[in-house]
């Protein structure tokens, strides 16, 4: 039905979903809501204050979720660094960790590149773990 008012609970559905995914079509596939309807309320209430402050929640805490992610991949990379015996593979953690960095920080309107995570360690463990020193030791034998 053409013209239908939208309830109050719909419009905050909407907008959080929309705060959550910046997203258009996620939000009416998850919603299970037209597009022209998701994107008509969006329009409409993308400036009011309530919607930024509750952008800036949502931004936060997602920020706040993947630093914690992160930081216990951080762990597990320093972890099986130092372990003999590695049951996830290194490039594995690295990627997740990359992903999620990129993440938060378009999520926080932040650069998506990382250099500092790996100043901690030395470049012989830096060639270790990228595999290049494996790689001289055989061209060596």
């Amino acid at each position: 039905m053409r013209g239908k008012k939208t309830a109050p609970e719909d419009i905050y559905r909407v907008m959080v979903s929309y705060a959550i995914t910046n997203n258009l079509r996620e939000t009416s596939r998850n919603l299970d809501m037209p597009l022209g309807t998701v994107k008509d309320i969006v329009d409409k209430h993308k400036d009011q204050p309530e919607y930024r402050q509750l952008q800036t929640q949502k931004r936060d805490e997602f920020a706040e979720k993947t630093s914690a992610i992160i930081d216990k991949i951080l762990e597990r990379i320093t972890k099986e660094i130092n372990d003999d015996e590695k049951d996830i593979p290194l490039n594995h953690l690295t990627t997740a960790m990359g992903t999620l960095y990129d993440k938060r920080a378009l999520s926080k309107g932040e650069l998506t590149q990382n250099y500092g995570f790996a100043t901690n360690l030395s470049l012989d463990k830096l060639a270790e773990i990228s595999g290049f020193a494996k790689k001289e030791e055989a061209d060596t034998e």
